[in-house]
């Protein structure tokens, strides 16, 4: 299951999300058909949102990359680049590039997508996760170590407790749980292999040297995660994402 330096397949990759999209990046996958019309293709939506992440599962294994100097685990995904079309694009990228550039992201099946709201000190910082189901269960994906992953693994929702999380994955990734159970509107994220428990993710003692978003530095992350109105909240369930397919 661990992937090691050089290359390795932890977990083969197949062309695309929903297919090849024919674009001109080596990471380019076609947007999921729940989302057309919809936020995340949005230019206007890119200016409101600084990172987005891919929560990649295959069963009830999620796929997390493990920080080169932290050591920690996270979930694939970063900051939203300036050349970026769409907040769906930024984490197809993110992939590639965290994977170690060796292929796009896999043929999933777009389970639902949400927000997360940060509160820092001085600023609101929001990103997205997009949650995916490998449509095949013994889908591989090809990774190499790189200059900010050292390694992957799928690991099993139910073990995720075992693992020392970047901050501030510890709180994001149990929010695919809460998603998968919102009474007050159409949950945002299909029931799952995520829906049976919410896993309680433990943050990593090295964690604030790396964890804060570009320009919050380490003693801004220590004030938020110590002030008492620091907050980490999700924005809208974005149940339009799943449509008509929703279960």
């Amino acid at each position: 299951e661990l992937v090691l330096p050089s290359l390795t397949p932890c977990c083969a990759m197949s062309s695309a999300s929903s297919g090849p999209s024919g674009g001109t990046h080596a990471w380019t996958v076609r947007p999921p058909r729940e989302l057309r019309a919809g936020l995340p293709l949005a230019q206007h939506y890119k200016e409101q949102v600084s990172a987005a992440f891919v929560a990649l599962f295959r069963e009830d294994e999620l796929f997390l990359v493990q920080g080169l100097r932290s050591g920690l685990w996270q979930l694939p995904g970063g900051m939203v680049d300036a050349s970026d079309a769409h907040i769906w694009e930024t984490a197809t990228r993110e992939f590639y590039e965290e994977t170690g550039g060796m292929a796009a992201l896999p043929e999933t099946r777009l389970q639902g997508w949400f927000e997360t709201s940060i509160q820092l000190p001085h600023r609101l910082f929001k990103g997205v996760i997009f949650v995916l189901q490998a449509a095949d269960a013994s889908q591989e994906v090809l990774f190499a170590a790189n200059n900010e992953m050292k390694a992957a693994k799928w690991a099993k929702w139910g073990q995720l407790d075992d693992l020392e999380f970047r901050w501030p994955n510890d709180q994001t990734i149990p929010m695919i749980y809460d998603q998968s159970q919102r009474l007050d509107k159409l949950p945002a994220v299909r029931s799952g292999p995520w829906s049976a428990l919410r896993p309680s993710l433990k943050e990593g003692a090295n964690s604030v040297r790396e964890s804060a978003p570009p320009m919050a530095d380490a003693s801004a992350h220590a004030a938020a995660s110590e002030a008492a109105d620091a907050t980490l909240a999700t924005g809208a369930a974005h149940a339009g994402s799943i449509g008509a397919t929703q279960s």
